[in-house]
């Protein structure tokens, strides 16, 4: 499985707005980016993260174009991180 970043709006059922994450739990690779993305996206963005289960991590946004801006800041995260981590960061 490969992280992917998607968006779930709000519907009868379900009354929030998120930014939903998914990876492989068991890649150790995928893990450790979750991991640093969490710290990352919380402490330098600003940025709440839930991790309720294995291989998901959510973020509360308020519409479409917040979850644009938290999509940004994730790719550009992920890119940094992945960096460091090829060159033993």
């Amino acid at each position: 499985m490969k992280m992917t970043i998607g968006y779930k709006g709000c519907d009868k059922d379900f009354e929030y707005r998120l930014a939903e994450i998914n990876f492989d739990e068991e890649n150790e690779k995928e893990s450790e980016l979750a991991r640093r993305l969490t710290f990352f996206l919380e402490r330098v963005k600003g940025y709440s993260i839930d991790h309720p289960v294995n291989g998901y991590l959510s973020c509360e946004v308020e519409n479409m174009d917040e979850y644009k801006e938290f999509k940004d800041d994730y790719k550009e995260a992920k890119k940094m991180i992945l960096d460091c981590m090829k060159y033993g960061f």
